[in-house]
């Protein structure tokens, strides 16, 4: 039931999920307690569940549409032919009893559904975001950190790419540290922690939000690998000893010491990313935002960034969120910024905005000026406001504020 709810919450579940099947019927090729039972009820009720949050979060219109990016009939399918393959899978188990052929048997069957969803619907291979317009991937998606990959993002921010992975990394010691040690490292727990991990892992290697919940997945055998440090060290003989031990291992296998480190060979750029994040955070505070209620509550057309906090704040309504299906508002913003005086014309009439807001200083405005410094974000800092704009004096240096006067 948790798979399919974790689908309707969002597909970013779906390494998960994918672990959690693999950890079910690695149960059944081992032939562990009641394996055959536990799969058949895991295969059902996901099926069950999956199928019900279609129901309720999808119009009927849309039952049978395609969607990568949402619960849809493409990873309904999916569950349902993974739900068949368990079902006989369980009955099969006395023609199968040697694990190498449960697994061989799990993994043909398994492979066939999965190859059949994807030559049905071949675009979602290129992940979820494969039908965004190519502006939307180029422009803005590809500067959201946390969607890019891990090797790009880690080469901006070493800090805190280290950070996100340093418990993984301690996780895969300690599992094998557990299993030297007790020769249950193939247990039902320590193997399903380790499939969480790893394909957690491969998930944040291909985006990099996935990373943190691989860290997550990680704390039960980190901490047994600091307790097992801690344990030998109450091991030396004298206190002196042990309390040199204990120091060293909370030391090394804190996770925060390595990222600290590192930090002390990178503070100018993280000064450097400390004062662009306050200048963003500046933007996007109550404070500066409520100002804006001084308007007559009406439509703004915002930088992308800026939208949700102006809707949280403010009373005015807004065109633009950071939200890859905010696929009108997000190609307005852009036209409006980084585009030719009629361009962004066409962008306020198309939204039928009554004013036109943007930040001085943050990253989305530098993005704009450095994609396109002959843009019209470039023109308005400059000063050089068109006569269908009319720049309102809000009283503060933080933002631009403009009200469109286009003549009906």
């Amino acid at each position: 039931m948790a798979c399919g709810i974790g689908l309707y919450v969002g597909i970013e579940s779906a390494p998960y999920i994918a672990a959690a099947c693999i950890s079910m019927v690695l149960v059944w090729v081992f032939s562990e307690e009641n394996g055959d039972r536990r799969m058949r009820g895991f295969g059902i009720s996901m099926a069950v569940t999956t199928l019900i949050c279609l129901f309720i979060s999808t119009p009927i219109a849309n039952w049978f549409t395609p969607f990568c990016d949402a619960l849809s009939i493409v990873y309904t399918q999916l569950t349902v032919l993974v739900a068949i393959v368990l079902f006989g899978l369980s009955f099969t188990g006395k023609y199968l009893p040697s694990p190498f052929y449960r697994f061989m048997a799990a993994g043909l069957f398994g492979g066939i559904a999965l190859a059949l969803t994807i030559a049905i619907y071949p675009q979602c291979l290129h992940g979820p975001y494969a039908g965004l317009d190519p502006r939307i991937s180029d422009i803005w998606l590809a500067n959201v950190s946390e969607a890019e990959a891990f090797h790009t993002y880690i080469k901006g921010d070493i800090v805190g790419g280290t950070a996100m992975i340093i418990l993984p990394i301690f996780t895969l010691i300690g599992i094998w540290f557990y299993h030297k040690k007790t020769g249950n490292g193939y247990g039902l727990a320590p193997r399903s922690i380790l499939i969480f991990t790893s394909l957690a892992c491969v998930a944040g290697l291909v985006q990099t939000r996935s990373m943190a919940f691989a860290a997550s997945f990680a704390i039960p055998f980190s901490a047994y690998l600091l307790a097992s440090g801690l344990a030998w060290a109450e091991t030396r003989k004298t206190t002196w000893r042990k309390n040199i031990a204990r120091l060293s291992f909370l030391v090394l296998l804190a996770p925060i010491t390595l990222p600290l480190l590192l930090s002390l060979f990178t503070k100018k750029d993280l000064e450097i990313k400390k004062t662009a994040t306050a200048q963003a955070q500046k933007c996007l505070s109550a404070n500066v935002l409520k100002s804006l209620n001084t308007l007559a509550p009406s439509t703004a057309l915002t930088q992308i960034d800026l939208g949700a906090a102006i809707l949280a704040h403010t009373d005015l309504k807004v065109t633009t969120a950071p939200y890859h299906r905010n696929t009108q508002g997000i190609l307005a913003s852009l036209d409006m910024f980084m585009g030719n005086e009629a361009e962004a014309k066409q962008a306020v009439i198309n939204m039928q905005a009554d004013y036109v807001i943007a930040c001085r200083k943050n990253g989305e405005t530098g993005l704009y000026l450095n994609k396109a410094p002959a843009g019209m974000m470039s023109q308005l800092i400059a000063g050089n406001t068109p006569t269908w704009l009319e720049e309102l004096d809000m009283d503060q240096d933080v933002l631009l504020v403009y009200k469109v006067k286009l003549q009906p």
